[in-house]
C-alpha cells in the first residue's frame, strides 16, 4: 500500500473514527475506504478486502478502491480474484500505476512472466519514481534470464533510492556471476 505505517493510538483514532463514520453513514463509500486502507497497512487482509468489496459495491467507478482490493486479495493469495480486481481498475483508468504494478505482481506469482514484465513496464512508464515496481520488475527479468536487463532496473533502483539496500546487494551479485 501507499500508506505510511501509523502508531497503534493512531491507528485505533483511524478504526474508530471509521467505524462512527460507516454506522452513521453506511451508504458512503470514504469510511469504508479508510477503514480498508487502515487494514491494509496492518495487513489485516481478510478484513480489508471485505471493507474493499463494500466500496466497490457503493463506488464501483472508483478505480483506487479495487487496487486497494487487489493489495487486499494478494495479500491472501487469492490470485485470481486479486487479476480481476486490478483489471477492473485498469478499465476504469488505463494509467493508473499502481493496477499495473499489482498485475504484474499477480501474474508473475502465476508464473505468466512474459505478461508481468508489460504490465511492471508500464507501472514503471506511469511511475518512474516508484522503486517497488522496479523491484518486481528486475525480479522477473533476472527469473527469465535476462541479466542485463535486471542490472539496469536495479540500478535505476540506486538512482531513485541511492541507499537501498536490496539494489546494492543484487547488484553486487548479478555483478559477481556475470564476472565468472
Amino acid at each position: 500500500p501507499l500508506f505510511e505505517k501509523k502508531s497503534g493510538i493512531q491507528a485505533r483514532v483511524v478504526a474508530v473514527g471509521t467505524s462512527q463514520a460507516i454506522r452513521l453513514a453506511p451508504g458512503y463509500p470514504a469510511p469504508h475506504l479508510a477503514l480498508a486502507d487502515t487494514l491494509l497497512v496492518y495487513r489485516n487482509y481478510q478484513a480489508a478486502a471485505l471493507e474493499f468489496r463494500t466500496a466497490t459495491r457503493l463506488d464501483a467507478g472508483n478505480p483506487h478502491a479495487y487496487v486497494g482490493k487487489g493489495e487486499a486479495l494478494l495479500g491472501l493469495n487469492r490470485l485470481e480474484e486479486a487479476g480481476t480486481a486490478f483489471r477492473e481498475a485498469l478499465r476504469l483508468d488505463p494509467k493508473l500505476a499502481s493496477a499495473h504494478h499489482g498485475l504484474g505482481v499477480v501474474l508473475s506469482a502465476q508464473e505468466r512472466p512474459d505478461e508481468a514484465v508489460q504490465e511492471l513496464r508500464a507501472a514503471t512508464g506511469l511511475a518512474p519514481n516508484q522503486v517497488a515496481s522496479h523491484r518486481a520488475l528486475a525480479r522477473v527479468l533476472h527469473g527469465q534470464g535476462k541479466r542485463d536487463e535486471a542490472i539496469r532496473e536495479i540500478r535505476e533502483i540506486l538512482r531513485i533510492a541511492p541507499h537501498d539496500d536490496w539494489a546494492k546487494q543484487a547488484l553486487e551479485q548479478l555483478e559477481a556471476r556475470g564476472a565468472h
